[in-house]
């Protein structure tokens, strides 16, 4: 069952602490993966920043995918973030498993840098933030992502895995894929909505929380009048 939702300055202490805490350990994987990249010159070697990234990033979507669950009600999307949250673990997970497919866990782990973008976004809200949260959207969630899907596909149809370790890689990434072109489409057509009566919206697009955490809170804010 979902806690009832924090209300006045205790929602917005929430959301803040939230956003710090993200962009805290955002930065910490991206530091990992960075490590993992470098040591990617040895290419028949276990990279040693292999293991600490891929238990680190298994236990922030996991406690993440908890705190979002718990107080579902400060996220328009709880449901949909929750399994874009699990179908990822099963991606790293996958990668602890088939040591071979290590540089899976680098593949996905590049479009953490957008997530990177958008929580900085919404803590210091400037607009060359905006715009590297955009770009980096398009170009890693509706690009490099879906590139993705004939990455995987090419080797897990190899013989040497079954039709149940396909289906273990190949259906959780075209889960998340799948999740990112619809919220896009979703704020799109929002924005579409919105230009029409003649109102400005935008509503960062991202995978923990996008438009709901401020939507959500601008809303409460309102009705409890909390500044």
């Amino acid at each position: 069952m979902a806690a009832e939702a924090p209300k006045g300055k205790w929602l917005k202490w929430l959301l803040k602490v939230h956003d710090v805490v993200n962009m805290v350990v955002i930065s910490r994987l991206l530091m990992l993966t960075a490590g993992m990249f470098a040591d990617r010159r040895h290419e028949n070697e276990t990279s040693r920043w292999f293991l600490p990234l891929a238990y680190s990033t298994t236990l922030y979507l996991s406690l993440d995918a908890i705190f979002i669950w718990w107080y579902s009600n400060l996220f328009t999307r709880a449901l949909s973030l929750v399994v874009h949250h699990t179908a990822a673990v099963a991606l790293v997970v996958h990668a602890i498993l088939y040591p071979e497919h290590e540089r899976f866990l680098l593949y996905g782990m590049l479009v953490e840098l957008n997530t990177f973008f958008l929580t900085a976004y919404k803590i210091w809200k400037t607009s060359v933030l905006k715009w590297l949260h955009l770009l980096t959207w398009v170009t890693l969630r509706l690009g490099w992502y879906p590139y993705l899907v004939f990455v995987y596909h090419t080797e897990m149809s190899s013989p040497a895995y079954t039709m149940f370790e396909y289906g273990c890689v190949l259906v959780p990434h075209l889960t998340v894929v799948s999740l990112g072109v619809f919220w896009t489409l979703e704020i799109t057509t929002k924005r579409s909505k919105a230009m029409t009566r003649g109102k400005k919206y935008y509503a960062p697009l991202n995978t923990g929380g996008d438009d709901s955490i401020a939507t959500t809170f601008q809303g409460k804010c309102r009705r409890n009048s909390c500044r």
